[in-house]
This record gives C-alpha cells, structure tokens and sequence, in this order.
C-alpha cells in the first residue's frame, strides 16, 4: 500500500530455460481500499451462490417425493408459480382442485396445459 491508500500489485513470470529470472509480467494500481472492496464483493457472491443453492434445493425437493403423488403435486406447486399475473397460494388451490378432479376434468386440465 502506498501512503495515500493506493494498493499496487506486480505479477512476475519466471523466465526459461535457465538461468530462472524473474520478470515483470503486470503492475497494477488499485484505488484505496480495494482490498475491502473484493473481500465484500466475494463474500456477496458466496452468500448468493449459496441462496439459489438452497432455493433449487427446494425447488426440487418434489422430486424426491416418490411414493405420494398427492404429496409430491402439493409440494410441486407450493415452490413453483408458473403464471407471473397469480399468487402462489392460486396455484396450490389450483394443484388442490387438480387432486379432487375425476380423471375427464384432469385431462381436460392437462390438455389445457400442455
């Protein structure tokens, strides 16, 4: 760090063959204080990484649902919300009216669907 806060970086290279000098690749002046700023931005960029993990996990854990298809349509829908103009509990009372249909108004819900 300079006395002003600036941060300078030099990056060498090892020359070859021998003798093994090394060179000066790259120098580079930072603002002050971007030591602080990196460490933050990796640590937002850790905690994001780490919120869309657990959303797909969530997101997914339908999946794993595999002896219930009653259960594993609600659990569906609860973390799903395929139409952006309706709230999520719409489309749970959706998957709900979907459990209680006889197979002719199930079709016609899957054909309107697809």
């Amino acid at each position: 760090k300079t006395a002003d806060g600036f941060e300078i970086m030099l990056m060498f290279r090892k020359e070859r063959p021998e003798p093994r000098r090394e060179l000066l690749e790259q120098l580079t002046i930072f603002q002050p204080g971007h030591s602080k700023i990196m460490d933050a931005r990796q640590v937002f960029w850790k905690e994001r990484e780490e919120k869309q993990r657990q959303r797909r996990e969530l997101a997914n854990a339908w999946k794993q649902i595999t002896d219930d298809d009653d259960a594993m349509l609600l659990a569906w829908a609860k973390h799903c919300q395929p139409w952006d103009d309706y709230a999520p509990s719409e489309f749970v009372r959706y998957a709900e009216w979907l459990r209680r249909a006889d197979p002719d108004h199930r079709h016609l819900a899957a054909l309107s669907w697809n």
